[in-house]
């Protein structure tokens, strides 16, 4: 039973899914405080050049991820729109992408959490729909415990037997913890493969998988994910 906890992010580069592919469990960890990142925001390649979509926010930025609104007084939807269509609609598979893009963000989500995590279940459900995770909210898993503990008072309430997660977080994490609970710790080796995303050239990995899915199609952009889990111990000798 592998886990993964992360902040949801919106239409994230590969790399999330790739780690939702390894899991058997995916927690969004929701009830933690907004920090900038991808958690609102995204690159796309326009003209080959990245350049970030950011969903504006109601709500200060101190507070937690699904304590702030998405800003419906500016037209962010209209905006990522246009730079979607700029970005990639001379794509083979433009309207895939784009249909994806609109399932989620012509919905209306109560919260920022709640709109980031909807892009990962639907990219998920769209290029690996039988080896999609159980998706869980953090916020449904009550927990008194903070950093490290709280990771691993989530896994045991999901019965994990082994915790994935990314390599930032080898600064803060306590891998004795893990061992305490007789949880194997984790991270990812990322792999990513690499296909044509602009004059005939990869440029970058790091750009939402909207470009994906609309360059080569679903069911190539599942092959791109190789990444595999590595035993944490390798990572801190």
């Amino acid at each position: 039973m592998r886990v993964v906890i992360s902040q949801p992010m919106y239409f994230p580069w590969l790399g999330q899914l790739n780690q939702a592919l390894l899991a058997d469990a995916f927690v969004f960890y929701s009830d933690v405080q907004f920090a900038r990142g991808f958690i609102n925001r995204v690159q796309l390649l326009v003209d080959g050049v990245q350049e970030f979509i950011t969903v504006p926010t109601l709500g200060s930025k101190r507070g937690l991820i699904n304590q702030l609104e998405p800003d419906s007084s500016q037209p962010w939807q209209e905006r990522h729109s246009s730079k979607l269509n700029h970005s990639l609609g001379n794509s083979l598979h433009f309207e895939l992408s784009y249909s994806l893009f609109k399932d989620v963000v012509l919905c209306p989500h109560k919260d920022l959490a709640a709109l980031s995590s909807a892009s990962v279940k639907r990219l998920c459900e769209e290029i690996f729909p039988s080896q999609c995770p159980q998706f869980y909210d953090s916020s449904q898993l009550p927990r008194a415990s903070k950093s490290t503990q709280a990771l691993v008072d989530i896994c045991k309430e999901l019965g994990a037997s082994h915790y994935l997660t990314g390599h930032g977080a080898k600064s803060y994490i306590d891998l004795q913890l893990f061992k305490d609970e007789g949880i194997e710790l984790e991270f990812i080796d990322y792999n990513i493969g690499e296909y044509s995303q602009y004059l005939g050239k990869h440029l970058t990995p790091y750009v939402s998988s909207l470009d994906a899915v609309a360059r080569i199609g679903a069911e190539e952009t599942a092959k791109l994910l190789k990444s595999k889990p590595v035993p944490a111990e390798s990572f801190f000798n």
